[in-house]
């Protein structure tokens, strides 16, 4: 299987091809295989020699969330009927950030204010989803320009936790 995606405007493409329990997936000339076991349909334990990551999937409407080591990468559907998509790091687009919820659950903790510049990788709002505690980290430098839920309150697939405003680097 080969799809094509976009992050920060540079195209890439993979192939993905099942040998058994492994799969070997080929990114911009690199090769990388693993064991791959679904722990639910939407839930991925990916292994190699040296380390294990967990992967989180949601549908939402037009976009899947795809929930990987802290970081939420968004996959907007742009033609349903090929294999192109258009990718953004957590939906960066026109200096602003929506950091959205990638499955549907509870506001644990919001650990940022409005008006607060943030690092890369900073957490920035904990969410609970499926009995796990999801970390949720800026994608770049950033100022939080809005918080749109509160500790405890419910969210949905894609709704906009925190909207940040990317800073120049």
């Amino acid at each position: 299987m080969d799809i094509e995606f976009i992050i920060d405007q540079k195209e890439y493409q993979i192939s993905a091809l099942r040998k058994g329990k492994k799969f070997e997936i080929n990114l911009d000339n690199q090769s990388y295989e693993f064991e791959a076991t679904f722990l639910t349909p939407n839930c991925i334990l990916l292994e190699d020699q040296t380390q294990r990551k967990r992967i989180d999937i949601a549908e939402g409407k037009d976009k899947t969330f795809v929930f990987f080591n802290g970081s939420q990468i968004v996959l907007e559907h742009v033609d349903p009927s090929s294999q192109s998509a258009a990718m953004h790091e957590s939906d960066v687009h026109d200096g602003g950030a929506d950091i959205c919820a990638p499955m549907p659950g509870k506001v644990l903790k919001i650990l940022v204010e409005q008006n607060q510049e943030v690092q890369p990788k900073q957490s920035l709002v904990i969410v609970e989803a499926m009995k796990m505690e999801h970390n949720i980290t800026a994608p770049k430098k950033a100022v939080v320009k809005q918080i749109n839920f509160k500790e405890g309150d419910l969210v949905d697939t894609g709704q906009q936790i925190l909207e940040l405003e990317v800073l120049e680097e």
